[in-house]
């Protein structure tokens, strides 16, 4: 992983933007016989909403409070909250967000997504402020990655993507995906 700091995070958000830009939003991506489109806006410095959302982490703790702590001094493997002179989202009034290296770094793992045949794939509905949603969900349960749709009529949206950093978690979507009754292929 490379050495973070506040000069070279906005080159390596340039950089992983980049290589978004043409494995998801200049290719066309198919999924039951419809496109799948990336959230375009809000725009988040000229980028798109949804390559933000995959290479940022909830910067809040419970109590809507912003977290301090930089990766090295938390106790998770990669809770990589660390305030970088570039970060757009952490002052976000409807989400703060911090720019997360470990996701930065796997924000490259789109790249032929889709087409793996090993993925666990269900779709559940979920409750949403706008209303009771259909979203796909994709689990790499190899490279412990996982990536949501948002199901429209014509359409998926790509919704966001993470990696899965815990065993629990991990447990909880394959759990989440022997329960289903929606199993997709």
């Amino acid at each position: 992983m490379l050495m973070y700091n506040n000069s070279s995070i906005k080159i390596s958000v340039d950089n992983a933007y980049s290589k978004y830009r043409i494995e998801v939003l200049d290719k066309i991506l198919i999924f039951n016989s419809k496109k799948i489109v990336s959230k375009k806006f809000p725009l988040v410095d000229n980028k798109c909403g949804t390559f933000f959302h995959i290479i940022t982490r909830n910067a809040e703790d419970k109590r809507g409070n912003l977290t301090q702590l930089p990766c090295h001094k938390t106790l998770c493997n990669h809770k990589c909250t660390y305030y970088f002179t570039y970060n757009p989202l952490i002052n976000d009034p409807k989400e703060k967000r911090s720019i997360c290296p470990h996701r930065l770094d796997n924000s490259v793992i789109l790249k032929n997504f889709f087409t793996q045949s090993h993925l666990k794939v269900w779709s559940k509905n979920i409750g949403t402020v706008k209303g009771r949603r259909n979203r796909v969900l994709f689990l790499d349960d190899i490279k412990n990655y996982l990536i949501i749709l948002d199901e429209r009529s014509t359409y998926y949206m790509l919704w966001t993507g993470y990696p899965i950093e815990t065993n629990d978690r991990m447990n909880k979507f394959l759990r989440e995906y022997a329960n289903s009754k929606n199993k997709l292929k």
